[in-house]
């Protein structure tokens, strides 16, 4: 069975209501930054010896299935944790939830998928089994709901990888080259959709449009496929031939 996306968009973490606290904080580089979908701008701890952590207050109890993570730098042997630290006015003792695998090299993002649950205070915690004097990074983050389309895209799927950068030649045909960062793109076909889905799918565009990336999954299952992209084109939603069902089209590039 082909895999179906998904969409994490709705980001807790991110609201102006959450807030975020580290451990510790390098001058310019706040816990703030993850809030961010810059992903170039990152929280940076200072150089300790000890574990890090981020502890991220979402101000009620809300539900979290899913949680991304974007340009990871990790202790050496470290890992980062999703926790979540209870429901009441204050945290209480951390308890682990998931385990982030090591990020995909290209697209730099890990996702985890953990069973829901609901809880108020949660913490991104990087572990320090070797006790090393360094620093952890982390761009863009996201702790929240998450997306996943009932009818899934049409296979075999227009995915691929491109390279803009850019070339002169000189009069003698010699070729020198601006480089760019190379990224990954799709162009889905979703065939005869519900209108539930439609619904869904829509009212996703209208939450953040071609201009905010979201973290994807063309398929949970292969990390190469996690990707934080934005939608490149307007949403099509063409009537089908059956009553009720649509074929649409959603276009998504990695964002650099």
């Amino acid at each position: 069975m082909p895999p179906k996306l998904t969409i994490c968009y709705d980001n807790l973490l991110a609201r102006a209501v959450t807030a975020i606290s580290a451990i510790s904080a390098a001058s310019a580089l706040p816990a703030a930054a993850v809030k961010n979908p810059e992903r170039g701008y990152v929280y940076r701890s200072l150089a300790q010896a000890v574990d890090q952590a981020l502890d991220i207050d979402l101000g009620s109890v809300q539900t979290v299935t899913a949680a991304a993570i974007a340009n990871v730098r990790l202790f050496a042997g470290g890992a980062c944790k999703l926790q979540h630290r209870g429901d009441g006015g204050s945290p209480g003792s951390a308890v682990d939830v998931a385990t982030f695998g090591a990020e995909d090299t290209k697209s730099r993002t890990a996702l985890v998928f953990p069973t829901s649950s609901a809880h108020r205070h949660w913490r991104l915690l990087f572990t320090n089994p070797g006790a090393v004097t360094d620093y952890v990074e982390l761009g863009y983050a996201f702790i929240g709901p998450h997306w996943e389309a009932p009818v899934t895209f049409r296979v075999p799927a227009d995915i691929g990888r491109s390279d803009p950068s850019v070339s002169g030649a000189s009069l003698d045909g010699q070729q020198t080259f601006a480089e760019r960062s190379r990224f990954r793109h799709a162009k889905l076909t979703f065939v005869s959709v519900t209108e539930t889905q439609r619904t869904s799918m829509d009212d996703i565009f209208e939450a953040i449009g071609r201009r905010t990336p979201v973290f994807v999954a063309l398929d949970p299952a292969l990390a190469w496929t996690h990707w934080l992209a934005r939608i490149t084109e307007n949403l099509s939603h063409p009537f089908d031939i059956a009553t009720g069902r649509y074929t649409m089209n959603l276009g998504l590039e990695e964002a650099r």
